[in-house]
């Protein structure tokens, strides 16, 4: 299988191109408006993990990862994904306390949460992780080019 992001119109004409051109038919396309979420992203949000824990002190940074994908990750996921919510509900809601539930975000479970987002979803993660922990005196390293 072939990914590709295409982002420019060249592109656009690069991929048609290549169609045009397949002789074996047939084929499946598929495709998905935006683009995944990015490496730089991931980066971004392990780099915060650490900070964070480093700032407060009190903490590690998987601790610090497992509090954002629950209760940032998926609180945005059920708002936003039919799917995901009806699983969430049905599966995980009232199954499970707090704490074990913040066991299910790390390792060696590791429920996906980040990874299923879009680059616009991951980016209001990483807004949001912003949002809560700068009222405790947290300064993350905000990238030149924002988020």
């Amino acid at each position: 299988m072939t990914t590709r992001v295409i982002s420019t119109p060249e592109q656009q004409a690069d991929v048609c191109a290549i169609l045009g051109n397949i002789e074996k038919l047939p084929i499946t396309v598929t495709w998905v408006q935006g683009k995944d979420r990015t490496g730089q992203q991931n980066a971004l949000a392990f780099k915060w993990y650490k900070e964070i824990a480093e700032q407060l002190g009190d903490r590690e940074p998987h601790e610090v990862r497992a509090d954002c994908k629950l209760h940032i990750g998926v609180k945005m996921m059920v708002t936003e994904d039919e799917t995901f919510r009806e699983a969430w509900h049905r599966l995980m809601l009232t199954q499970f306390t707090m704490e074990q539930k913040l066991q299910f975000m790390v390792e060696p479970l590791e429920m996906p949460i980040t990874r299923l987002m879009s680059t616009r979803q991951m980016t209001r993660y990483l807004e949001a992780i912003i949002a809560r922990y700068a009222p405790m005196g947290v300064h993350l390293t905000i990238p030149e080019d924002k988020l």
